[in-house]
C-alpha cells in the first residue's frame, strides 16, 4: 500500500517480497522458539514521501489488518465448502481433517494478528 501511495522505502529495501527470510527479525524469532511468541520485522515507511500523508498513512495502517481479515475469510469459505461428507470420502479421513485443521487455525491466527495489528501502540 505504501508503494502505491509514493514511498518505495520498503522496495529499496527488498522488503516487497514474499521470502520469509527477509521478515525474520533474530529476537522475535528467539522468542517464538522459546516463549511461542514473537514478532518480524516491521516494514519500513518513510511519510516524507507519501502523496498525501494524513490520508497515505491511514490507508497504509488499515491494509495489514484488512489482508488479515480478507484471508480468514478465505479460510472460513475453504472450511465451508470441505466439511461435508463428499469431501471426506473424496479426501480420506487423514486428509480431511488435515484440511480441516489448517483452515481452523488459518481463520484463529488471521483473526488474531489482525486484533494485535488494530492496537494503536508501537510496533503493532
Amino acid at each position: 500500500m505504501a508503494l502505491r501511495c509514493g514511498d518505495d522505502t520498503a522496495a529499496r529495501e527488498g522488503r516487497l517480497t514474499l521470502n520469509p527470510m527477509m521478515h525474520f527479525d533474530p529476537m522475535g524469532l528467539m522468542f517464538i522458539l522459546f516463549a511461542t511468541f514473537g514478532w518480524g520485522r516491521p516494514v519500513p515507511v518513510n511519510l516524507n514521501n507519501l502523496r498525501d500523508p494524513r490520508r497515505d498513512s491511514m490507508l497504509i495502517s488499515i491494509a495489514g489488518p484488512a489482508s488479515n481479515i480478507l484471508q480468514a475469510i478465505l479460510f472460513v469459505i475453504l472450511f465451508r465448502l470441505t466439511y461435508n461428507q463428499a469431501a471426506f470420502e473424496f479426501l480420506g479421513e487423514g486428509i480431511y481433517r488435515a484440511c480441516t485443521l489448517v483452515f481452523q487455525y488459518g481463520v484463529i491466527i488471521n483473526m488474531t494478528l489482525a486484533f494485535f495489528n488494530m492496537i494503536p501502540r508501537f510496533p503493532l
